[in-house]
């Protein structure tokens, strides 16, 4: 029977407040007998160290699935136009990649791309690579976020409310 385990997961903190996650897949094969007879004859500290890994590995494929709902939920909002500066500035970069996609031959859009990507460990030795695309997704709110703003949006204009009360009666 052929298994895989997920030996370690990493959550890593990149730049621009971005999260990073790395999974080491490790595979073995393993054979059914040998495993039961490990357990019928294991102690009970290790069926509860299997328990613990279980919930290790659950715990790190929760955080990835919130991960990736997040990611998710800020495209939708990105067209719902929940940040319309955000929006805006999407469809104007649509727009000029569209333009330069029709405008510039795909053989040298790539040769273009090949020497940005070859060059820039050469002209700067300490560069840190980045996702453009994440960064822009991570100004984004996400739907939890969005409403922690109304809430915020709705105390505000109460409090605005009150003092303009406050400031007519003297």
């Amino acid at each position: 029977m052929y298994t895989m385990q997920f030996s370690k997961v990493q959550i890593l903190h990149c730049t621009n407040f971005m999260f990073c996650i790395e999974f080491h897949l490790q595979s073995e094969l393993s054979e059914s007998d040998e495993d039961w007879s490990d357990n019928e004859a294991g102690s009970p500290s290790s069926l509860v160290s299997k328990f613990k890994q279980i919930q290790d590995v659950l715990l790190s494929v929760q955080i990835v699935l919130v991960y990736i709902a997040s990611l998710g939920e800020r495209i939708k909002n990105l067209f719902q136009w929940s940040v319309p500066f955000c929006c805006w500035l999407a469809i104007t970069l649509s727009l000029l990649a569209a333009t330069v996609l029709y405008a510039i031959p795909p053989r040298f859009l790539i040769l273009a791309w090949g020497l940005n990507k070859f060059s820039k460990r050469l002209l700067n030795p300490n560069y840190i690579p980045n996702n453009e695309l994440l960064d822009f997704l991570s100004r984004l709110p996400n739907d939890r976020e969005l409403a922690k703003w109304e809430s915020l949006d709705r105390d505000s204009k109460k409090s605005s409310k009150k003092n303009s009360r406050k400031k007519k009666k003297q």
